[in-house]
């Protein structure tokens, strides 16, 4: 992983040993970083300088990601995930209300390619980083939709269609909050969408989505290991059954 530089030298090289450092000593608290002073001021001489900005940091990053996936059957997993500093915002500045609407922080919606064969992370495709503004409160529903927080899964989805034109196939992972419908409308010709649907939307020939679900016949069956959520759960097996069918 890397970015690139124009003009400075120095900062290639800054780049390579702060990426090695966060890798060795597991954290990105510049601290334990550095490793001490000098290489903790080190760190943030190299974040503070002008040309080290999200877009250059990115940039290269999602070169590397397109390059990773050529020939691949890519998911493309998109979601959200909020930084907070509730009790720890003095002294910073830049950021909006968090998702309590009090506690200081930004949000980050990235979407990370996965090989769908193999499980292996290839990537980052994109990443749509924001804070809240104090208007947010208004009327979202008379709003456009590219105007709303919701546009994010949009606009993750249509970053993934064009960085990964050359991936063999290209699905685009979202959960309930990406059932919406100006992003089926907005799907590109190369992209699949797997979304965990949250509306009981109507269909064409009558009936609603979930009802019809439901009767949808079984096609795989089979045992899979759970994975326990916190530590001193112990695993188990599951029956899991999978049924598919076509609904407009």
């Amino acid at each position: 992983m890397g970015f690139g530089f124009l003009g400075d030298a120095r900062l290639p090289r800054r780049r390579d040993w702060l990426l090695d450092r966060v890798v060795e000593s597991g954290s990105i608290v510049m601290k334990r970083v550095g490793g001490g002073r000098a290489g903790e001021m080190a760190g943030h001489r190299f974040i503070s300088h002008e040309d080290v900005t999200p877009q250059a940091i990115l940039g290269d990053v999602y070169a590397r990601t397109s390059a990773a996936c050529a020939g691949a059957d890519v998911l493309a997993v998109q979601d959200t995930s909020e930084v907070n500093f509730s009790g720890r915002e003095l002294g910073r500045t830049g950021l909006g209300p968090g998702g309590d609407g009090k506690s200081a922080g930004f949000f980050i919606h990235p979407v990370l390619a996965v090989d769908a064969q193999s499980g292996a992370m290839l990537g980052l495709v994109h990443a749509h980083i924001w804070t809240r503004g104090p208007d947010r409160a208004g009327d979202r529903r008379s709003r456009p939709f590219g105007d709303k927080e919701a546009a994010r899964w949009r606009e993750g989805m249509q970053a993934a269609a064009a960085s990964l034109r050359g991936a063999a196939r290209v699905t685009v992972v979202g959960d309930r909050e990406s059932d919406i419908y100006p992003v089926f409308a907005a799907r590109p010709a190369n992209v699949d969408l797997l979304v965990r649907a949250a509306q009981n939307r109507s269909l064409a020939g009558g009936g609603r989505l979930f009802e019809a679900g439901e009767a949808f016949e079984p096609r795989v069956c089979a045992l899979v290991d759970h994975v326990p959520r916190a530590p001193g759960q112990k695993p188990h097996r599951l029956n899991l059954h999978l049924s598919a069918g076509r609904v407009e």
